[in-house]
């Protein structure tokens, strides 16, 4: 009698300590879908670096960075060769609603552009054919860079009426109007996608989507600002003149911002998909603070687990400013 009264209790224990061990969250897996809270959507902004660097100190260490970058990157027949940010959005019960980017999509034309037309650092601005990424196509680059160990991403979770206007900020960029054109046909380094009728580089893309939510993405560790000497500036944006890449490369330092913008010199800002997964990273592996963020996992197509960041945004006020809005400041690269 005693021995059985002695396996009973066992068994309660043991089915007392399962309970409080899922009552904790230690047992979680990470394969399981977690349970949506209350309605909240989940934002998602995916980074992937560079192959080499990138170093922005000045115009020669910029250009001779890019080129080892995009040297490497063609060696091993990889896309994305100065890093690349992607966004995926996903419903409360757990459903891919969006997960795309806007691309180059005749790498070729940035080319002719630098060598051929010897625009020199108008290339930093200048617009080039654009298109629209897909799911399963990025899908298949989560899963690449996920072997690789160079992809990351920070999740939001975020309220229906901002997870909405994110839906209508990537449906109208891609749409097309009566005579076929989309702001989704132009890519560059100096558009805003919220101003009406402009392209966008991949990073706005997602920063802009983000800013709708009412997140805060005014980071200085996640973006570059410099100001760009106008005599490195030739082709159509200046007067046709012909800028070799020899004479980038002789640039040790930027503008130092004094005079008339687009006569000495022109403002360079752009997010740097490099720099916010430097920053994740320091998170991640304790150099820096979470700051209210926690780890999370997510996983790739064949299986692959990679890290990166989660937040609880619902309680942010939701933005209600137009979705798009009129460009206030000129630019040579927007017509």
């Amino acid at each position: 009698m005693r021995g059985g009264l002695t396996r009973i209790y066992l068994l309660y224990l043991t089915l007392l300590l399962t309970i409080l061990l899922f009552a904790t969250g230690t047992g979680k897996n990470i394969n399981e879908k977690s349970t949506p809270t209350e309605s909240s959507y989940e934002l998602s902004i995916f980074v992937i670096p560079s192959y080499r660097p990138i170093d922005w100190g000045s115009p020669s260490m910029l250009i001779k960075s890019t080129v080892n970058s995009y040297m490497e990157a063609s060696f091993n027949k990889k896309l994305y060769p100065i890093g690349h940010l992607f966004i995926e959005l996903i419903n409360p019960e757990g459903d891919l609603l969006i997960r795309t980017s806007i691309a180059s999509s005749r790498p070729a034309e940035q080319r002719k552009m630098v060598l051929g037309d010897k625009i020199g650092l108008a290339m930093l601005g200048a617009p080039v054919a654009g298109r629209m990424e897909s799911k399963d196509e990025l899908a298949r680059q989560i899963d690449k860079f996920a072997k690789r160990g160079k992809i990351s991403f920070i999740s939001y979770k975020i309220k229906p009426e901002a997870a909405e206007r994110v839906i209508n900020y990537v449906q109208t960029f891609s749409s097309r109007d009566s005579l076929g054109r989309s702001p989704s046909d132009r890519y560059g380094g100096s558009f805003w996608p919220r101003f009406k009728g402009e392209g966008s580089g991949c990073s706005a893309f997602g920063m802009a989507a983000l800013q709708l939510t009412g997140v805060n993405i005014d980071n200085p560790e996640w973006y570059i600002e410099v100001d760009v000497p106008f005599d490195l500036v030739g082709g159509v944006y200046n007067n046709g003149v012909k800028v070799r890449p020899m004479s980038v490369l002789k640039r040790k330092e930027w503008h130092n911002g004094e005079g008339e913008e687009w006569k000495t010199h022109f403002t360079h800002f752009i997010y740097d998909p490099s720099y916010i997964y430097e920053w994740i990273k320091r998170r991640l592996c304790g150099e820096a603070p979470l700051e209210g963020f926690s780890k999370s996992y997510k996983r790739s197509v064949s299986g692959r687990i990679f890290e990166g960041l989660e937040i609880d945004a619902t309680g942010l006020d939701t933005p209600k400013d137009p979705i798009f809005k009129s460009r206030e400041r000129p630019s040579l690269f927007v017509d």
